[in-house]
């Protein structure tokens, strides 16, 4: 059985990952640099709860990932309503956080 955490991080990393290389990222281009960092961060982060060094190191380390994972979504929301991507796209991104 694989690690669901890390298995939705991966998955939402590539997803963000193909949205940022669109061709008409230029509209948004702040934000859809943000993006990219606040979503592949969130693997990141995932990975160092693998590498705690106690129950507290642990639970420090989710943490952090939790605390994250909003901040993306809120980007790619405002692209829903902008029109900048394709709808697909950024649903496809959308729909990691809720599966």
């Amino acid at each position: 059985m694989g690690n669901i955490l890390k298995d939705k991080s991966m998955v939402f990393t590539i997803r963000i990952v193909n949205l940022h290389k669109y061709p008409d990222k230029r509209k948004a281009y702040s934000l859809s640099d943000q993006i990219l960092i606040s979503g592949t961060a969130i693997g990141v982060l995932q990975k160092e709860t693998e590498c705690a060094e106690s129950n507290a190191d642990f639970i420090h380390n989710i943490a952090s990932p939790q605390k994250n994972v909003m901040k993306p979504f809120s980007g790619l929301n405002c692209y829903l309503k902008q029109n900048i991507y394709p709808k697909q796209n950024i649903q496809a991104c959308l729909q990691t956080q809720m599966n």
